[in-house]
C-alpha cells in the first residue's frame, strides 16, 4: 500500500489530533506501520525523520509511552493499570495507547475505556484497530476519528501460507468451483487477511477500478460486502475459521449467481 496519501492526512491532525481515531480494515502489518508512522508523526520534532532518537525509539518498539495492546490478550486489570498510567503527564508530546483487535476486548474492558474516552486526559491519543466500526459500541465509535483504510488501496496482503492464492478466491466467487482445491485448513490470521482482501476488491469494484465485480450493481455489491461483514463478526466470536471461511466462500458465490441471474 502506498502510504502517502494516508500520511498526508494523518500530518493534518498534528497540530489538534483526537483522543480516539478507529482504524477499519487494514491488515495486521499494515496496522503497525500506521502506529509507528502516527506516533512519528506526533512525537518527532520534524514530523517523522525516522532518523533521530525519538523515530528510531518508535521503530524498535523502545519509546517509553508506547503502548501496542492485543485487544484479545487485554484484562480489566490491564484498563486499571493504563488509567493510572495515562493520569501522569507523558513524557513525550503525546503518548499512544493502541488496540490491535480492538474488536476482540471483552466488554468489562470496553466499558472501562468508555469512561476514558468521555473525558480524555491530555496529551493521549487512543488508537483502535477493527475489522469495521460497526464492531465496537456506538458511543466509542461517536467519540472517535474514524479511517477507512480500505479507501487507500491496500494491495499487501501476506499470508501465512503461501499455497493459498488470492487470486483464485475471486475466481470461486464468479465459478463456484474447486473451492476445496483453494484450502482446507486455514489460520484465523490468514482468514483476516482474506476477508480484508475481499472487502477492498469489493470497494475498489465500486470505485471502478477492479473489473472482477464490475456486472454487479452497487447494491449487489453491498450485498457481499455484509457477508463479508458477518464472516469477520462470526470469528471474532471464535467460531472456527475453517467453517466461517467455507460457508463464506458458498455465501459470496450464491448471491454473485443470483444476482447474476437477475441481471439477465
Amino acid at each position: 500500500m502506498d502510504l502517502t496519501k494516508l500520511n498526508n492526512y494523518l500530518l493534518k491532525l498534528k497540530k489538534n489530533p483526537p483522543s480516539s481515531i478507529i482504524f477499519e480494515g487494514g491488515t495486521s502489518k499494515l496496522n503497525l506501520t500506521i502506529i509507528k508512522n502516527l506516533a512519528k508523526i506526533l512525537n518527532c520534532k520534524r514530523s517523522g525523520c525516522n532518523t533521530c532518537k525519538t523515530c528510531l525509539a518508535i521503530e524498535h518498539l523502545e519509546l517509553r509511552d508506547f503502548f501496542i495492546l492485543d485487544g484479545a490478550e487485554v484484562k480489566i486489570d490491564d484498563i486499571r493499570e493504563l488509567k493510572q498510567t495515562i493520569a501522569n503527564i507523558p513524557n513525550i508530546p503525546f503518548r499512544i495507547i493502541s488496540f490491535l483487535d480492538a474488536n476482540e476486548l471483552n466488554l468489562n474492558c470496553t466499558n472501562a475505556l468508555l469512561k476514558v474516552l468521555e473525558e480524555p486526559p491530555p496529551k493521549n491519543i487512543f488508537l483502535f484497530f477493527v475489522p469495521q466500526r460497526e464492531s465496537l459500541l456506538p458511543t466509542i465509535v461517536s467519540r472517535s476519528f474514524v479511517f477507512t483504510l480500505t479507501v487507500y488501496g491496500q494491495t499487501d496482503f501476506a499470508l501465512e501460507d503461501e499455497t493459498i492464492c488470492l487470486e483464485n478466491l475471486k475466481n470461486f466467487i464468479r465459478s463456484g468451483q474447486n473451492l476445496f482445491d483453494l484450502k482446507k485448513k486455514i489460520s484465523k490470521k490468514d482468514l483476516k487477511t482474506i476477508i480484508c482482501y475481499l472487502q477492498t476488491s469489493l470497494i475498489k469494484a465500486q470505485l471502478k477500478k477492479e473489473t472482477t465485480y464490475l456486472p454487479l450493481n452497487t447494491t449487489q455489491l453491498h450485498k457481499l460486502y455484509d457477508i463479508l461483514n458477518l464472516a469477520q463478526h462470526s470469528l471474532s466470536s471464535n467460531c472456527s475459521p475453517d467453517l466461517i471461511f467455507t460457508w463464506m466462500m458458498m455465501k459470496l458465490f450464491e448471491n454473485w449467481k443470483i444476482d447474476k441471474a437477475k441481471e439477465k
